[in-house]
């Protein structure tokens, strides 16, 4: 019998031992999120601009620009997720704007030196970015601005010598993942679960890119 049906084996048997009203007490507690993640290659070659339906203005944003996002409830930022958001404007990493009309309708964050985890981190090459933390104001999406965002921020970092990006997406999420394949990325055979237990959070990586997951502490900048 092969080592891992016998782990299956005695993984089943511990959980058989753990009585019916405890096993639905603690599933119901804990929240199991899987991520798909997609590469965008070659961005340092000519990419084509990406469209949407209504004209957006792209840019990097700054410290002023993450006060405008934090005090536009329709953004979806709770004061909670400052020091997150506050990380982007650290080191080489970048806050990603989208204006329609002057209004923020877009914005995204760069990760350029390791993709920030619950427990650790996905490690970077110095020519590899991490598109993390999208949102589109409610009224503007179905409208191509993700893919057009997407393809804004490889065309602008493959200008200054970066070879390739990452961006992960919740497998459940069809139009996010509509929206990457449009701006041209991959599929890559890699996916981790994001594991929500208790207020204990702690991510689990599987597949080829497992070993660019550390379990080590990174710094936030």
């Amino acid at each position: 019998m092969k080592k891992m049906q016998v782990l299956q084996r005695c993984k089943k048997l511990m959980v058989n031992m753990i009585p019916a009203g405890w096993r639905r007490w603690i599933t119901k507690r804990i929240q199991r999120e899987r991520r798909e993640i997609w590469i965008f290659d070659s961005v340092n070659e000519p990419l084509e601009r990406l469209e949407s339906a209504v004209p957006v203005e792209f840019g990097f944003g700054d410290r002023e620009t993450l006060e405008e996002v934090l005090a536009d409830q329709d953004l979806g930022i709770s004061e909670k997720w400052l020091p997150y958001y506050s990380a982007l404007l650290c080191g080489k990493n970048r806050l990603f704007v989208g204006r329609h009309n002057g209004q923020i309708v877009f914005y995204g964050g760069v990760m350029c030196e390791h993709r920030s985890l619950p427990r650790g981190a996905f490690l970077l090459e110095s020519d590899e970015f991490y598109i993390v933390a999208c949102f589109t104001r409610a009224g503007y999406r179905g409208r191509g601005i993700y893919p057009a965002a997407l393809r804004d921020i490889c065309r602008r970092l493959g200008a200054e010598g970066y070879r390739r990006g990452y961006v992960d997406v919740a497998t459940y999420n069809a139009p996010s993942i509509r929206g990457i394949a449009k701006a041209g990325a991959k599929r890559s055979d890699s996916d981790y679960q994001q594991i929500h237990f208790f207020g204990y959070e702690m991510s689990v990586p599987q597949g080829p890119l497992r070993p660019r997951f550390s379990r080590a502490a990174c710094p936030s900048s």
